[in-house]
């Protein structure tokens, strides 16, 4: 599976309820983020090991993220990552704690 780079609230919103059994981890990360950085590559081998979970970046310093995604998900650090299953959060994560973000995934998926 590759990763998802929706560019808008909609896409994701569609994306989800296209979708309604699948597991949507929305990562949100900056540029200038080292913890995002850090993060990614394990990001990227989930990606590589769960075709049944869809993984999306969501670039915060992106106009269109910050005016409506960071707003309706209540993003206000990176990174976070947010569980979504047909268009409902299932939780909320912040941080880059590799552990954690394994068992949320583990039990949601």
């Amino acid at each position: 599976m590759t990763i998802l780079k929706p560019e808008t609230l909609q896409e994701i919103q569609t994306l989800s309820q296209n979708n309604p059994n699948r597991l949507f981890i929305l990562d949100f990360k900056a540029t200038w983020c080292r913890p995002c950085k850090q993060i990614y590559p394990q990001i990227e081998k989930w990606a590589s090991e769960m075709p049944d979970v869809s993984f999306c970046v969501i670039d915060v310093e992106d106009d269109e993220h910050q005016d409506t995604t960071c707003q309706f998900f209540n993003i206000s650090a990176m990174p976070t990552f947010v569980f979504l299953k047909n268009n409902q959060v299932l939780s909320t994560f912040c941080g880059a704690d590799v552990e954690k973000i394994n068992r949320l995934l583990n039990q949601l998926r």
